[in-house]
């Protein structure tokens, strides 16, 4: 917790919950960065050149990563500017108060808003990187966009019924475990739930969706 007044660190906060429309945009741009080529027919250009065509998947996946970070940072960077306009920036020095064992301890307030963007930034990664497995499966801008942004609402909702419902398996479900600000505070609904349960899971399900985009683009014929 926050000493002091916490006008501005609760106004900067609440900016963690901007990641969600990021998120939005994040789908949105990956759902096209693959497809695209294939319905302008740009992809055939690509591929006349000697150069791999995993090689081309990953540069693709490295700038929707560099996009998606960037958009990170300009979100934290604003957010702290705003905070300070909105509510004033006598607090901007409060220390960032936790106990270690049985001590009170203090560090640096932005160190610990860095670290839950940083947090944030898994769900940013894995929302990227299903709605670019959808771009490299269905190649059709459209369709990757009304599935990613349609899973993105609806996979929370769904996963916290069946939570609500005690069916435990849910917690393997991509969605319970991409908001890792929530899990790290304890506020899922299932029991002995970790960050590191969190990223193996989320690990297994990159796997997948790596392996189900480079099929998708190198293996599969352009017609």
């Amino acid at each position: 917790m926050l000493s002091g007044n916490w006008d501005f660190w609760m106004f900067f906060g609440s900016s963690i919950d901007m990641i969600t429309a990021i998120s939005i945009l994040i789908i949105i741009i990956a759902s096209g960065i693959v497809s695209s080529e294939f319905s302008s027919g740009t992809v055939k250009f690509l591929l006349i050149n000697p150069v791999s065509r995993w090689k081309i998947l990953v540069s693709k996946y490295a700038s929707l990563l560099s996009v998606t970070f960037a958009m990170l940072l300009i979100c934290y960077i604003s957010s702290a500017i705003f905070s300070g306009v909105f509510s004033g920036f006598q607090d901007i020095g409060a220390p960032y108060l936790y106990v270690s064992g049985e001590q009170v301890q203090s560090g640096s307030s932005f160190l610990f808003m860095a670290w839950r963007y940083l947090l944030g930034s898994i769900e940013l990664i894995m929302m990227a990187t299903l709605a670019f497995t959808l771009s490299s499966l269905t190649r059709n801008s459209a369709i990757s966009i009304g599935l990613g942004v349609s899973l993105f609402l609806v996979g929370g909702t769904v996963t916290s019924f069946l939570a609500t419902n005690q069916l435990d398996w849910a917690r393997y479900m991509l969605f319970a475990n991409t908001n890792l600000n929530y899990i790290s505070m304890k506020l899922t609904p299932f029991l002995g739930h970790t960050i590191t349960f969190a990223l193996i899971v989320l690990a297994v399900y990159m796997g997948v969706f790596w392996l189900t985009a480079w099929d998708g683009f190198v293996r599969r014929d352009v017609r």
